[in-house]
């Protein structure tokens, strides 16, 4: 009975290191079978990281991209005063009077003005079926009753030197044979500065 007690108590001192090794070694291959995923967490966490900063990095550059230039231009707003005939009609003669608001954007050295100028001279011109009309000057219709309808001669746009963020305003007339009467026109202008060309964009005010 001694004897047997004996074995018993053997197997329990044997048995006891050999369960310590083998809880030992579980959580040992737990920790390594944790150790890859903590190291994809990581690797993740990077990837998202690097995605975010792209997405920031492509909406500054969009953001550059899509900035309105601020390159110098004069900006030109025409309106349509009317469509004239001449008086007597066997003159065989028409005019167009706009009104025109010129306005310096950014030349610091000033731009200017010559209302009277065919577009050869720096000037203005008139296109009717790809013929340019030049404009004529107030003096030459200073008789009012040559025109008729139109009598506001005052109104004429001046010469005159624009310095920037300037503006003036002001009327222009065109004079071309009356078959071209009231057709589509396309309004020209050569506008310079004190020192050079500028950059002219014409709209309809």
């Amino acid at each position: 009975m001694l004897f047997l007690c004996v074995s018993c108590c053997r197997r329990n001192l044997i048995a006891e290191p050999r369960d310590v090794i083998f809880k030992e070694m579980r959580e040992e291959l737990i920790a390594q079978e944790e150790k890859p995923s903590t190291i994809r967490k990581i690797i993740v966490g990077i990837i998202i990281g690097l995605v975010i900063i792209g997405v920031i990095v492509a909406g500054i550059a969009v953001q550059i991209f899509q900035k309105p230039s601020s390159s110098p231009y004069v900006d030109v707003k025409y309106e349509t005063v009317g469509w004239y005939y001449t008086y007597p009609l066997s003159d065989n003669q028409s005019c167009l009077v706009l009104n025109l608001t010129i306005t310096n954007k950014g030349y610091t050295d000033g731009i200017v003005i010559y209302p009277d100028y065919p577009l050869s001279l720096n000037g203005f011109g008139l296109n009717i079926s790809n013929v340019v009309y030049p404009p004529i000057s107030g003096v030459l219709i200073s008789n009012s009753s040559v025109w008729l309808g139109y009598t506001d001669i005052s109104a004429t746009l001046p010469s005159i030197t624009i310095l920037n963020n300037g503006n003036v305003t002001g009327t222009i007339i065109f004079e071309f044979p009356k078959q071209q009467y009231n057709q589509p026109f396309t309004l020209l202008c050569y506008i310079i500065t004190v020192k050079s060309e500028t950059n002219v964009r014409t709209s309809v005010g």
